[in-house]
């Protein structure tokens, strides 16, 4: 059924005026955050998608939708879609996160979308992806065409390593299982434990809850189930892990083993040098830009999903219990 909103009724509902509206759309200056969100909202009510005269369609601009916050490996992945955009050619525009309802097919060829705070970005998604070409970059439950690391490969292939060194008690810090990430994960760890026959013992699973725990805190008490193995799950956490093992007197890889992921022209300068999981940023941003140039300018009616391989750079802070 045809919506007949218009952008007079948007602007009338607000108080400002059908200028105003359009400005807001267009993200152009002069409009304030709390009118411009103000905007939306009633927009999204309203079911109200504008079609902007003053915006010209081009077939290679992209929106790449993002988050103010970005995490180290969040940042990483921008990057590297930044820098495969960059090498095509590619126009692209930077999009915050809560304008998501101002991308369009009639100013965008297609959407990358690496922005999901809560359940109302993924309701955004949802609806971008119905009307124009996208894919995201976060594997979230629910959330269609998704391309990202195959954190449950990872994982399992790092248990497995450590097994083959010699380690049976290994234990995993991992952050707030609210992600498919952390799931995926958490599924690799406990079918590479099971696998190998390493010791199965919930203890040696802790959960870093920073509101509640310091990192200190959640080492603290791992170690007290005596691992000789410890999985990290970002790369943020190589410095502050040392210097809690530090504090607590426990030497890498002489009495702990440790694998993070990899954190470029660092974990390779730490002491000791680090074994890391490196994702494959570069495959990750090939894929995205092929998915939705493929596409050729019309929404996906298949729910596709890329999980793309990791690999183990090993260097000096596993200890081989075999030898």
């Amino acid at each position: 059924m045809k919506n007949n909103v218009t952008m007079d009724d948007i602007a009338r509902e607000v108080g400002v005026s059908a200028i105003t509206v359009s400005r807001a759309f267009k993200r152009l200056p002069y409009v304030d955050e709390q009118t411009r969100d103000k905007i939306f909202k009633i927009a999204r009510e309203k079911g109200y998608i504008p079609k902007l005269r003053g915006m010209k369609k081009d077939n290679d601009r992209i929106a790449l939708i993002i988050d103010s916050f970005w995490s180290s490996h969040e940042a990483k992945i921008i990057n590297a879609i930044m820098k495969e955009l960059i090498r095509r050619n590619i126009i692209y525009e930077v999009i915050p996160g809560r304008y998501m309802d101002t991308v369009t097919e009639d100013n965008f060829r297609a959407a990358m979308v690496l922005s999901f705070l809560d359940k109302a970005s993924e309701k955004r998604y949802a609806a971008l992806s119905r009307r124009m070409p996208a894919v995201s970059l976060k594997n979230r439950k629910g959330v269609k065409n998704i391309i990202c690391t195959d954190f449950k490969q990872s994982i399992h292939d790092t248990v497995l390593y450590l097994h083959g060194m010699g380690h049976r008690r290994i234990a995993m810090i991992y952050n707030s299982p609210e992600t498919i990430n952390v799931h995926s994960a958490l599924a690799g760890y406990r079918q590479g434990v099971a696998e190998t026959g390493c010791d199965i013992d919930d203890d040696l699973l802790q959960e870093n809850t920073s509101h509640l725990q310091t990192l200190f805190e959640v080492i603290a008490k791992t170690m007290k189930q005596k691992p000789t193995a410890l999985i990290l799950p970002g790369e943020e956490y190589i410095a502050k892990a040392l210097y809690c093992l530090d504090i607590l007197d426990v030497k890498v890889p002489a009495d702990l083993s440790m694998i993070s992921f990899e954190h470029p022209n660092v974990s390779e300068f730490m002491a000791p040098p680090q074994t890391t999981i490196l994702q494959d940023y570069e495959t990750i941003a090939r894929i995205a830009v092929d998915s939705v140039m493929a596409m050729d300018g019309i929404p996906s009616e298949d729910n596709f999903k890329y999980l793309v391989p990791a690999k183990l750079i090993k260097r000096k802070s596993v200890a081989n219990l075999t030898e």
